[in-house]
């Protein structure tokens, strides 16, 4: 295993299915074909999730989720399903091994008890045995970083975050690289925009921000397609850079930027490095220098930046250790740079 953690535990990107057969079979098309590791079923897929007559044991008539789950592991694309803490507590020993004969790959975990002692407990010890059953794990909720997942690297992510089912603004997603992603990985449940549908409630931010904030957050299991059809992601253009963006790194600088107003951050995985540029309420001019490089190599840097007419567009530079490069972008927008060795 690399640094100690078992090879099964998968970091990666997830789309959210609709609650049918038909969506988790596109949506696992969609995973294979853009470089994602995981789908989901959220809320619903066992029922209503409040009640105490829902049951997570039995899958709702209109998914077939063995054949969900045969078809995703021919693709090789895993199947995550959502638990409300209602059947987790009701039946979390018993979801264990059925889930494993279920062929599911993780967990999500939703509205737990994290502000009482006995929930802290419950739940430390659910982290426990979904780790050692051999699932990767997403909490959700008011659940906050503890560094449990240091002791148990399979609990990959978890909320306790405003994001983007919450309509963060400009302000918003400037200040948390200071303050909530300090404490660890957050699932920020990215909601991007598609031909049939802009998510204006939920979005307030450009596409080209949406694009970077996937470098600057941090979460080893990341929701990039939380709300939408994949069939509707006509556009492959614009959602290309989430086919490359990894979702763990070797190498983080937090190059430039002000809490509140702005953030410039460099990530490596591998020999390629990510940059992510994001601007709050005000354009953004600034400077930022390469020194990161490896020195004697030429690299090639493919920038994905708002075009000012709603889209994404694409450029080219070459770039060397040493460079200076100038950030200019617009309020509430964004830039992403994928810098990879010329060979």
């Amino acid at each position: 295993p690399a640094n100690g953690i078992p090879d099964w535990i998968k970091p990666g990107k997830l789309i959210r299915a609709q609650i049918t057969t038909q969506s988790g079979f596109d949506c696992i098309d969609f995973a294979a074909k853009h470089n994602f590791q995981y789908i989901m079923y959220d809320a619903g897929w066992y029922g209503a999730e409040f009640r105490g007559s829902s049951d997570p044991t039995q899958v709702i008539p209109q998914i077939d989720l063995k054949k969900v789950t045969e078809y995703g592991k021919s693709k090789g694309i895993g199947v995550v399903l959502y638990v409300n803490q209602v059947g987790l507590r009701a039946k979390l020993d018993t979801l264990l091994p059925l889930f494993k004969s279920w062929g599911v790959s993780g967990f999500k975990f939703g509205f737990v008890d994290a502000s009482t002692q006995a929930g802290r407990t419950w739940v430390t010890n659910a982290i426990k045995n979904v780790n050692d059953y051999g699932f990767i794990l997403n909490i959700h909720d008011n659940y906050r970083p503890t560094g449990l997942s240091r002791t148990y690297p399979a609990f990959l992510t978890q909320e306790g975050i405003r994001g983007d089912e919450n309509s963060p603004d400009a302000f918003h997603t400037t200040v948390l690289p200071y303050t909530r992603f300090i404490a660890g990985p957050a699932d920020f449940t990215f909601c991007y925009p598609n031909s049939k549908n802009s998510y204006s409630k939920n979005l307030k931010v450009s596409k080209g921000q949406q694009l970077a904030l996937t470098v600057v957050y941090f979460s080893p299991l990341q929701a990039i397609f939380w709300y939408g059809n994949p069939n509707d992601y006509t556009n492959e253009e614009e959602i290309e850079f989430f086919k490359f963006v990894p979702t763990v790194w070797n190498e983080s600088h937090y190059l430039s930027g002000d809490i509140g107003k702005n953030i410039s951050v460099a990530r490596r995985n591998g020999n390629t490095w990510y940059i992510g540029n994001v601007a709050g309420f005000e354009d953004w001019k600034s400077t930022i220098k390469l020194d990161f490089l490896t020195k004697g190599k030429t690299y090639s840097a493919t920038i994905y930046e708002d075009d000012n007419a709603g889209g994404i567009q694409k450029r080219i530079l070459k770039m060397k250790k040493g460079d200076i490069y100038t950030i200019d972008i617009k309020a509430k927008g964004g830039q992403s740079l994928i810098i990879e060795p010329e060979k």
